[in-house]
Order: C-alpha cells, then sequence, then structure tokens
C-alpha cells in the first residue's frame, strides 16, 4: 500500500467514478479499454520515439489487430515524452494508430481516470505501471 502520495488517493477517491471515465473515454458497453504507458527515458518502451522502440510500433499494430467493436486503446506517454519531442511529432509518430482508434491521454489530468477506466495495463517500469499494479492488475487482469 502506498501512503502519503496524493496521487493514489485521488485514485482511491475516484473509483466509484469508472464508469464515467470509461465513458468520456468513448468505451462502449462491452468493450475492453486497454491502457499502453511509457516513462521518457531510452530503455522505456517508447524510448526516444524512433528506430526500434517498442511502443511507436506497438500501437498501430494493436488498433489494426484489435477489433474495434470490442476493445478501445490509449496511450499514456509521460510528460517529459511530450516535453522533449513536441506534441506535433507524437502524433505525426502515432498517426496511424490514432487514425484508427487511439486515444492520446493528457500526460498532467488525464492518466489517473485512464488507470480507473482500464480493464488492462501494458507498460514499462514507470510509475503509472505500478500504479495500475497498486490498483490490482496482475497478469490475468485486474483482480
Amino acid at each position: 500500500m502506498l501512503a502519503g502520495d496524493p496521487c493514489w488517493d485521488r485514485m482511491l477517491a475516484a473509483r466509484p467514478y469508472r464508469e464515467r471515465y470509461r465513458r468520456a473515454l468513448g468505451v462502449g458497453r462491452g468493450q475492453r479499454l486497454i491502457v499502453l504507458n511509457s516513462t521518457w527515458n531510452p530503455e522505456s518502451l517508447f524510448g526516444d520515439g524512433g528506430g526500434d522502440d517498442v511502443l511507436p510500433s506497438l500501437l498501430p499494430r494493436l488498433t489494426s489487430e484489435f477489433p474495434a467493436d470490442e476493445y478501445r486503446l490509449a496511450a499514456v506517454l509521460h510528460p517529459n515524452i511530450w516535453l522533449g519531442h513536441g506534441p506535433g511529432q507524437l502524433r505525426a509518430w502515432l498517426d496511424r494508430a490514432r487514425r484508427a482508434g487511439l486515444a492520446l491521454i493528457d500526460p498532467l489530468d488525464g492518466w489517473r481516470q485512464a488507470l480507473i477506466a482500464s480493464d488492462a495495463v501494458i507498460g514499462d517500469h514507470g510509475s503509472v505501471t505500478y500504479y495500475a499494479a497498486a490498483l490490482g492488475w496482475t497478469a490475468g487482469g485486474r483482480h
């Protein structure tokens, strides 16, 4: 358990609003929300945004292979990724995935709600993944 963490306290207090967050993210009845997240260093899933980084190549693949009527995908990228590359560059890199339905979550205000709304979280060694685990995530889904 985390103690004295305002982000954690806000997530715990917001859990009753899960369905409201799901609707706001466009998650329909019967759909599953998968949140993918990355922290900001070269060893993270997003890495430096080019080359063989996992997340930039994974997002378009997931959005094309997961049936849109069953899944909604969202990405939470660390604020330093947005700052370092700029919103325009990120949107260009992720254009194909966004056109296929990927939601890019605001890195400062929307990530907590996305975690609460999610059915599964795929992440790296960043704090968002740790918060997801604290909310009850395991390899098999939420418990």
